[in-house]
């Protein structure tokens, strides 16, 4: 524009040619304007989608340490159910032995107690036998 404006002798733009160049200006400072303002939004989405990523990130790691400290738990859990089943299983033994010892504990005293009754009939046989023995030694001495 500026040569065909100096090709005909003027040295200023005519007025047409003035308006359609403010318009191009106007047109291309809208439009730059809306890129910033595109770049700017674009910029600021990025920027939260970069603070999520952090968040995220973050939030990962503690449910990482969390899962690691749970399975820690889980291990000694474990461990111990095992000691508790051992144990469990030493203290039924135990009281089968217990149980046995009892029963066979119980024989010997239903054993001993026949026993103390056989003796007790004989002496008190004896006894009567003694009594009678000695009457009739009270007797012929007599």
């Amino acid at each position: 524009r500026t040569q065909r404006a100096s090709a005909k002798g003027h040295n200023l733009p005519g007025n047409g040619e003035m308006e359609d160049y403010k318009a191009d200006m106007l047109e291309q400072i809208r439009i730059s304007t809306e890129a910033k303002g595109d770049r700017n939004q674009r910029q600021s989405i990025l920027e939260q989608f970069q603070q999520r990523q952090k968040q995220l990130l973050n939030e990962k790691e503690y449910v990482k340490d969390q899962i690691h400290t749970h399975n820690i738990h889980i291990e000694v859990l474990f461990k111990q159910q095992q000691e508790l089943v051992s144990e469990q299983q030493k203290l039924e033994k135990l009281l089968l032995e217990l149980e046995n010892q009892k029963n066979k504990l119980y024989t010997q005293t239903q054993q001993l107690s026949m026993k103390q009754k056989q003796i007790e009939q004989q002496l008190s046989q004896k006894r009567s036998r003694f009594a009678i023995l000695s009457d009739m030694e009270k007797e012929h001495e007599g």
